[in-house]
């Protein structure tokens, strides 16, 4: 992911936490409209014309307000977590940049290749235990079997 996108990235999540703190300021007056609302419905038991149409008007207020703030925290999360996956294909790329940097300062050190048959060989089997070293650093396996490091790549 390119710098420019993980800013924007990050600057919509941060417009988004203030869109949610904007919530959190509604929030007690919801829950104070929710309260007026039950004490309305105990006080008027014997009406329940009134109670059903109190019930409404709070529920055409709460059920788009919960809605939103759901969406609002949903849409928050899924660009957090674009942000962090940006984040670590980015160290993974860097990581590998250095790996190739790393084979192609060991592949200009290499000796020309020989006409002499035993060096032969012996640049043969180098570049087999580079080639597995190359196979398990692609594939992150230096991380997770610290072996292959001491056996492979030397």
């Amino acid at each position: 992911m390119t710098r420019v996108l993980q800013v924007f990235f990050k600057t919509f999540v941060a417009s988004l936490q203030v869109l949610n703190e904007e919530f959190q300021k509604y929030r007690p007056k919801l829950e104070t409209l929710e309260e007026i609302t039950d004490y309305l419905l105990e006080t008027e038991k014997d009406d329940p014309s009134l109670a059903a149409e109190v019930r409404e008007k709070f529920s055409a207020v709460e059920e788009p307000f919960e809605r939103l703030h759901s969406t609002v925290l949903q849409r928050q999360a899924r660009l957090q977590n674009i942000v962090i996956q940006g984040q670590d294909l980015q160290l993974s790329l860097s990581e590998a940049q250095d790996q190739l940097n790393e084979f192609e300062r060991n592949i200009a050190q290499l000796p020309a290749i020989s006409a002499i048959y035993e060096v032969v060989q012996q640049q043969k089997e180098d570049h087999e235990v580079n080639k597995k070293c190359l196979f398990f650093s692609a594939f992150g396996a230096r991380k997770f079997f610290p072996f292959c490091r001491q056996t492979f790549c030397k």
